[in-house]
């Protein structure tokens, strides 16, 4: 019933920005219930960069192969294979993905029921 409360208050908020933060908190943690929500951001962060890697002239299984490790924090990178700036975002939007991964488990793991 979290959820639903939670998605109530934001679909009633008038002001823009707050509006905004609470679709934003919905789609990417579920409001700290819903961790395959995480996951399903964390794969299509994955796949969108790898398909970019693909485009900037990679085979699709290096691109995925260099996606994921990048998202995980190591991997093997190609000098001049990609620019450094998407191997950074990709890299931080990792660090941050993973991170709401394990906290929104332990919150659902270990909230009282």
């Amino acid at each position: 019933y979290f959820f639903l409360q939670k998605h109530s208050e934001t679909k009633y908020l008038k002001k823009g920005f707050a509006k905004v933060k609470g679709y934003f908190i919905e789609i990417v943690a579920g409001y700290g219930v819903r961790p395959q929500d995480t996951l399903l951001v964390a794969a299509l962060v994955v796949v969108s960069f790898s398909l970019k890697y693909y485009f900037n002239s990679l085979k699709v299984v290096s691109a995925l192969t260099m996606s994921l490790g990048v998202f995980i924090g190591f991997g093997n990178i190609p000098d001049g294979a990609t620019p450094s700036y998407l191997l950074l975002a990709e890299s931080v939007m990792g660090s941050i993905l993973i991170a709401l991964f394990v906290t929104v488990l332990a919150n659902v793991w270990f909230s009282e029921k």
